[in-house]
């Protein structure tokens, strides 16, 4: 009776794991992209600032 009460949970336990297997790389993945995009705007921008900085500093 208490499967009934959870009818959207995965049958066994191989399967959950590897559903929480796969959500784990599609997070993964995501989350390395965010990373790698914040790394690569914060090192422009910073570059841009030493080039003003640099400009400014020359006149």
């Amino acid at each position: 009776m208490q499967d009934e009460v959870l009818p959207e949970r995965p049958c066994t336990p191989r399967k959950r794991l590897q559903l929480a297997q796969e959500e784990d790389r599609k997070t993964s993945r995501k989350f390395t992209r965010e990373t790698s995009i914040r790394d690569f705007s914060t090192s422009f921008v910073g570059s841009m600032l030493q080039t003003a900085v640099g400009a400014n500093r020359g006149s």
